[in-house]
């Protein structure tokens, strides 16, 4: 698997490297989430102002964020959990954004109904939650699972003021 990772990370072709990660997707080894880590962070940051990818239509990128993200496993939680630790900042970072890159405040165009579990939220977003969502929150330590819910409160009461 790490052949693979190291290969998919340096990689500069998206639908390439969506290729290789996919065939680890469904691998929760920890060491997944150490090497796609720059990789979930360059998402992150391009959530912020810069256009996704013109090699990957809109499905592509979504499925492209949702392998990256599927290393946010429970498996990965002790690294996730590390007080220090650059996972847990990633995380939160995405989990912050809106589509247009704003943190903890949305507009009414910003919405989106997401018929399964979530209104309100989008995109990269979205897939964060939902990794969060599906199994990470209970092996996340104590502070972190409050960290996460006052973080949630506030998105929240950021939606409800702008009705």
């Amino acid at each position: 698997m790490c052949y693979i990772l190291s290969h998919a990370v340096s990689w500069n072709s998206l639908p390439g490297r969506l290729w290789l990660l996919d065939t680890v997707s469904t691998n929760q080894d920890p060491v997944k989430l150490r090497f796609v880590l720059p990789l979930i962070r360059e998402v992150v940051n391009e959530s912020h102002g810069v256009a996704p990818d013109s090699s990957l239509n809109a499905r592509g990128n979504d499925v492209y964020h949702q392998v990256l993200f599927s290393a946010f496993s429970p498996q990965a939680a002790g690294l996730i959990n590390q007080e220090d630790g650059e996972a847990w900042d990633v995380l939160l970072q995405a989990v912050k954004m809106t589509e247009s890159g704003k943190y903890l405040s949305f507009t009414q165009s910003d919405w989106v109904v997401d018929h399964t579990h979530y209104t309100g939220f989008h995109g990269t977003q979205l897939i964060a939650l939902t990794q969060v969502r599906s199994g990470l929150f209970p092996a996340l330590s104590k502070g972190r699972r409050v960290q996460i819910c006052g973080l949630l409160l506030d998105l929240a009461v950021s939606v409800c003021q702008t009705r």
